[in-house]
């Protein structure tokens, strides 16, 4: 690795070790939250815990195997990890 190839990685181990990953966890469950919050419960009325399991999993399902994500090159969730290489 070059000079520059160097200079840029240790630039890069710079940024991303200024921002703990715990924090980044917690921006993600977050706008997850957020999102839950917005697109299904507050629109739902649930009459009993067996109907609420339902329209939850329902969309749960939803999000994970038909919505894109921007984060993920615009593929669903499901469909990202199955293409995942890494562990």
């Amino acid at each position: 690795m070059g000079l520059a190839g160097e200079a840029m990685d240790r630039a890069r181990k710079q940024v991303t070790s200024r921002v703990p990953k715990a924090d980044l966890d917690q921006r993600d469950v977050e706008s997850f939250n957020s999102r839950i919050r917005d697109e299904c419960l507050n629109i739902n009325s649930f009459w009993s815990l067996a109907q609420a399991r339902v329209v939850i999993s329902d969309w749960k399902h939803d999000y994970n195997h038909h919505r894109r994500h921007s984060s993920l090159c615009y593929q669903p969730p499901a469909r990202c990890a199955a293409t995942c290489t890494h562990q």
